[in-house]
């Protein structure tokens, strides 16, 4: 039951509501990527989030300059994104149907991209090879839930980031080019309190080299 125009605010309390009815109190909140807005809006609309992690978060694509120093390539779909979003779903289609097709050959394409840091992880590790495989073949079965999410990240979030009083930590790449570490710490100085961890070149996906760091760190919550 989609939400036309939604925000990311939106989605948060649409979440809410669902763990509200399954009996859920006291939570912790982690997100990668295009998970960190949605990470912020559930913080700000909720006092039950003990402790908060972020990995490689999108900023706020909102404002302006943006897309500053990101991939040409995703700037351009963000663009259009802002000023277009009907014309997503013809211009990804023939993509996503082939990455349905050979979603190994597109993250072959994406390894190839990524600087030594990232590349090194992913050989030194199946589970995050795998993981991006199935993130790919699964993320282009359906282009509606992409095309959301990219046009309401280019909109004011309608996220009142004061209200964030959950701890939030976040480790981001310094050769991140799909979220550029200039938005991120736009985003840490919008958070009250948030601790930003700048790893030395980390693209997107190498920062998940610290994944042990931040299960130890959300587990150690007092709930």
């Amino acid at each position: 039951d989609p939400l036309p125009g939604r925000t990311v605010q939106d989605w948060a309390d649409d979440a809410l509501q669902l763990l509200e009815l399954l009996g859920i109190g006291r939570f912790l909140a982690f997100g990668i990527s295009g998970g960190a807005p949605y990470v912020c809006a559930v913080c700000a609309q909720c006092k039950s989030v003990e402790r908060a992690a972020i990995f490689s978060g999108i900023g706020p694509l909102y404002m302006p300059h943006a897309l500053e120093g990101m991939n040409p390539v995703q700037a351009a779909v963000l663009r259009v994104a802002r000023r277009a979003p009907r014309a997503l779903g013809p211009m990804g289609a023939q993509q996503a149907a082939r990455i349905v097709h050979d979603p190994e050959a597109s993250v072959r394409q994406i390894i190839a991209s990524l600087p030594e840091y990232d590349r090194a992880l992913i050989h030194e590790s199946q589970a995050v090879y795998e993981g991006l495989v199935e993130t790919q073949r699964e993320g282009s079965r359906r282009l509606e839930g992409l095309i959301e999410d990219a046009v309401a990240f280019v909109r004011p979030w309608g996220v009142d980031f004061s209200r964030i009083a959950a701890p939030i930590r976040m480790w981001h790449g310094d050769r991140d080019e799909t979220a550029p570490l200039r938005l991120a710490r736009i985003l840490a100085d919008l958070v009250p309190g948030a601790q930003l961890t700048v790893v030395p070149g980390a693209g997107h996906i190498g920062t998940l080299r610290h994944l042990p760091e931040a299960v130890r760190y959300l587990l150690d919550s007092p709930g």
